[in-house]
């Protein structure tokens, strides 16, 4: 009675399919095992050369592009992930760089740690907007985040004690351990560890039960509540790691500029941290970089070349557009092309042309 009992019961097991966090792991794992690995060592090889090889002025290029690629990878999980549409990036990464600012120059905390402090500042500010974010949906939660980038620049502009008010604020001396950090390579270095360690993290993240679970959720929240996942929860999750990357972003924008004022974080980077994640691909980690890259890229060519190229003017004035503005509308334009044909990214565009190519060579093997 127990064999054809425990057969049977065996047999009926055999046929519940497995949960849906479960099979998309399998999917992911089964299809490409070493993707993040070798995202991960590709783009340490490509800062490495970039340390290496490059002069000031594209190691201060590159340094931008590091520092938002950060932000990006947050903006990732909470778009990418979760399907949460966020307007107030700029906001937390202005908290990020006033605090950091703050703590570093009128406190005499060391740089590194009011950046770690900073950090923890942003987050802590995501964690209370948090329950808004998880009741509200896509454009109610779009123009609340926007209206949360005014009341930030409403606090940068009036608490003087902290900010400096319209007049700014600067941080204090970069260094590690007597180190100084003035040196545009040995910045470059600092922010591109600061890049890979979230690199490796967020790559993590999108590959545990807590990634696979904002991916059911973003799909389907009725399928997630099923399956036990919380989708308040994981979207307060998301959008505190997201606000707090964003606030590493700003402090080492502080860091980097030497300087902090209320105007740099209006809606600008708001509008470039998304066209970098939707260009460079929604989910993908490197593609959070590669978007970045040219988003931010893309500004400082024209600015480097604008004497050079129709229709732009190097001086912002006369018939030309501003080097500011032409980047803008690039960026623009390209986000347009990306959504209408390939709405992946690039990283999916990729991924397109790489099949066949992966398919061939398994019907030649086998």
């Amino acid at each position: 009675m127990t064999g054809p009992a425990g057969s049977s019961s065996e047999s009926r097991g055999a046929e519940v399919p497995a949960p849906l966090p479960t099979l998309v792991n399998a999917r992911i794992s089964r299809r490409r095992p070493g993707a993040p690995l070798t995202g991960w060592l590709s783009l340490a090889v490509a800062l490495a050369v970039v340390a290496a090889t490059a002069n000031d002025t594209v190691l201060r290029t590159a340094t931008t592009v590091a520092m938002f690629a950060i932000a990006a990878h947050g903006l990732n999980v909470l778009f990418g992930y979760c399907r949460v549409i966020s307007l107030g990036a700029s906001a937390f990464v202005g908290v990020g760089a006033y605090a950091c600012a703050y703590l570093s120059a009128q406190q005499g905390v060391p740089f590194v740690l009011a950046v770690v402090l900073a950090m923890v500042c942003s987050a802590v500010l995501g964690l209370v907007i948090a329950p808004i974010a998880a009741r509200l949906k896509d454009f109610y939660l779009g123009l609340a985040t926007l209206g949360l980038v005014f009341v930030m620049q409403y606090v940068f502009t009036n608490w003087v004690s902290v900010t400096g008010g319209i007049s700014g604020a600067q941080p204090g001396p970069r260094e590690i351990g007597g180190l100084s950090l003035d040196n545009p390579l040995r910045y470059f270095v600092f922010t591109a560890v600061a890049l890979l360690l979230v690199t490796a993290v967020t790559t993590n993240l999108s590959r545990s039960r807590s990634g696979r679970a904002m991916r059911v959720l973003a799909n389907s929240p009725t399928t997630a509540r099923v399956l036990g996942v919380s989708p308040a929860r994981y979207r307060t999750y998301a959008f505190v790691y997201s606000s707090a990357l964003a606030g590493l972003t700003g402090a080492l924008l502080a860091g980097h500029q030497g300087y902090v004022g209320y105007e740099q974080f209006g809606l600008t980077i708001s509008v470039q941290l998304i066209a970098a994640v939707v260009i460079g691909g929604l989910g993908s980690s490197l593609g959070a970089v590669v978007g970045t890259a040219i988003v931010y890229g893309i500004s400082e060519i024209i600015l480097a070349f604008g004497a050079y190229l129709p229709l732009v003017s190097a001086s912002g004035t006369g018939d030309g557009l501003a080097p500011s503005a032409a980047a803008d509308l690039v960026y623009g334009l390209l986000l347009i092309v990306v959504l209408t044909f390939e709405p992946q990214g690039l990283v999916g565009l990729v991924r397109r042309f790489s099949r066949p190519v992966s398919r061939a060579r398994s019907r030649a093997v086998s």
